[in-house]
């Protein structure tokens, strides 16, 4: 598992051709880069890349149009396990 500080680490650890399963990212980030964002970036690098996003503010109404599974924080560990389980197989 590789962990990422900022939407910069986390195309770099995609760039550098790690295998990565799942792209877990928050909605909102200090970098002014959001999730879906990111998101967007990289499945242009990796086609097919499975999303979730984690949020603690209201999911957007059009964020439920996405391609990727969004979880309320705080997380609870079953949802959460639950739902990487469910993109990831």
């Amino acid at each position: 598992m590789a962990a990422a500080a900022d939407h910069r680490g986390a195309l770099e650890i995609i760039e550098a051709g790690q295998r990565v399963d799942l792209l877990m990212t928050d909605l909102v980030m200090p970098s002014g880069i959001g999730g879906f964002t990111l998101a967007r970036m990289a499945r242009l690098r990796r086609p097919g890349l499975k999303i979730l996003y984690l949020t603690g503010y209201d999911i957007p109404e059009d964020a439920r149009r996405t391609s990727g599974r969004i979880l309320r924080k705080p997380l609870a560990r079953e949802p959460l396990i639950a739902a990487i389980r469910e993109l990831i197989h």
